[in-house]
């Protein structure tokens, strides 16, 4: 069993800054026990859902970019895919250009865990589903402009 993060406010916020990054706190939390959930439908970790999603099939991806795209270390991102070659979904491909580099390909099998996953993570997410698409649109701009302004005052990554 995992545990979910909880904001504790131990009194009433102070600011409205203190309120939104509570709110999402809460919510980064509920929605992360949903993934687990549905990932599991597929025994299959979120991270390892979240990997299967940064490759395209039919296209390699070296292990060092998957590792920068999930934003973990070699060794991390090593047992992820450890664990995603051993269910079937990855095959593990040395390129004759460089023979030091790790690519990954997707099997036949990942790719439709690929796609029934993704696809069964975004069914009814409680989050979104209360919302009408014009409130998730202005949500999702909302999010994206705090992620661009977080990310650029902390000098953080643009992209993973």
């Amino acid at each position: 069993m995992s545990c979910r993060l909880r904001t504790v406010v131990t009194s009433k916020p102070d600011g409205l800054a203190e309120a939104v990054i509570a709110a999402l706190l809460d919510l980064n939390g509920d929605i992360q026990h949903h993934f687990q959930l549905r990932a599991a439908e597929f025994a299959i970790t979120p991270i390892q859902a979240h990997a299967l999603q940064h490759l395209t099939p039919g296209q390699p991806l070296l292990m060092g970019k998957l590792a920068g795209r999930l934003d973990c270390s070699n060794s991390r991102v090593t047992a992820i895919v450890d664990r995603l070659e051993e269910a079937g979904l990855v095959r593990r491909q040395v390129p004759a250009h460089n023979r030091r580099a790790i690519q990954l390909m997707l099997t036949a099998e990942g790719e439709r865990v690929r796609s029934q996953v993704w696809r069964r993570m975004l069914d009814c997410v409680p989050a979104t589903a209360g919302l009408t698409q014009n409130e998730q649109r202005q949500l999702a701009r909302l999010l994206a402009k705090a992620l661009r302004a977080h990310r650029g005052a902390a000098h953080l990554p643009n992209a993973r």
